[in-house]
């Protein structure tokens, strides 16, 4: 099993929701985050006091898979998002507490 999380610009979370959607990823977890990124910090100014603006939003998308969705699953991010930063790491365990299911059923 994998572990894909995905950081992408709040603008395409629908492209992206709309391609997991066909896939049929159950699962999948959204959070708001922000990222820092040195290439599109900036200089503002707030009531005469000026500040640097470093922090961006964006949004974080987890999502467990079994092996043989990652491909399918990077192409869709890549394809839907472009994708500021996709990171992919083993999953070991999955449990699904509520039935005690374990391993990919778990998904």
């Amino acid at each position: 099993m994998k572990f894909l999380t995905a950081i992408i610009n709040p603008g395409q979370i629908d492209a992206v929701r709309e391609a997991l959607v066909e896939m049929a990823i159950p699962g999948t977890s959204v959070s708001e985050v922000m990222d820092y990124d040195p290439q599109k910090c900036h200089d503002e100014t707030y009531r005469g006091a000026g500040y640097r603006v470093d922090l961006n939003p964006r949004i974080k998308i987890e999502v467990a898979l079994g092996n043989e969705q990652l491909e399918a699953a990077y192409a869709a991010f890549t394809r839907a998002a472009g994708t500021h930063k996709l990171y992919v790491c083993e999953l070991d365990q999955a449990v699904l507490i509520r039935t005690g299911e374990t391993g990919i059923h778990a998904l």
